[in-house]
């Protein structure tokens, strides 16, 4: 969540705060009583669900930057695409 989008929680009654708590709690408890086909049923429910909302998806400037910095490496010759498959595990131990 950005932070234009981020609501204040201190700003909302005691009494809501509290029911949203509750009801956060309750959701990550199901979330993790669910087996794993069903997690990733939801999880494939939600991104749909979002990416209907493609506006509202709003990228943060270091995004923008970041892929116009790659997209100069790609002009340059500096940087060329690689298959996704030979991309995974390169990212996996970057990530290390």
């Amino acid at each position: 969540m950005y932070p234009s989008q981020r609501f204040v929680a201190a700003d909302l009654p005691v009494s809501t705060r509290r029911a949203v708590l509750q009801a956060t709690s309750r959701l990550t408890e199901a979330i993790e009583n669910m087996s794993w086909d069903k997690k990733l049923r939801a999880m494939e429910e939600l991104w749909e669900s979002l990416s209907q909302e493609e506006a509202r998806l709003e990228s943060p400037p270091w995004h923008k930057k970041a892929l116009g910095e790659a997209a100069t490496r790609h002009d340059t010759g500096e940087e060329q695409p690689i298959d996704w498959d030979a991309a995974k595990p390169e990212l996996r131990n970057r990530a290390e």
